[in-house]
């Protein structure tokens, strides 16, 4: 069940402390906040996510030039500020070595004759 951001902070900051294998495979969704750089509560907590959903909202590729995100292998940034796509691709592959899945359609930088796929 992904990790809304109404409740995300709190869930964090009240985690009990377990096996690094039971904290791993969370899901965080933030979707929609107006965003401009990624929240010090995920960064703190980027070895036990997954996934991320940061979807409609205002970062740009330079809001990726963030610490390595070991264990994240979805990540979604459509409808965001994404003027150049080269910079934030370099950013995601030097921060998210493990990275399967990328969504970033419908950024300002995504090539018009691509607008239709992923």
């Amino acid at each position: 069940m992904p990790i809304h951001a109404c409740v995300a902070h709190q869930i964090y900051q009240n985690a009990p402390v377990s096996s690094e294998k039971e904290r791993t495979n969370s899901k965080v969704v933030l979707t929609g906040l107006h965003l401009t750089s990624i929240p010090s509560t995920i960064i703190k907590n980027r070895d036990h996510i997954e996934t991320l959903i940061i979807d409609n909202n205002m970062l740009t590729e330079n809001s990726f030039n963030m610490p390595k995100f070991r264990n994240l292998k979805e990540l979604s940034v459509r409808n965001n500020k994404i003027r150049n796509i080269g910079v934030f691709i370099a950013n995601m592959q030097k921060n998210c070595p493990n990275l399967e899945v990328l969504r970033v359609r419908n950024n300002p930088g995504w090539p018009e004759k691509l607008k239709e796929q992923e």
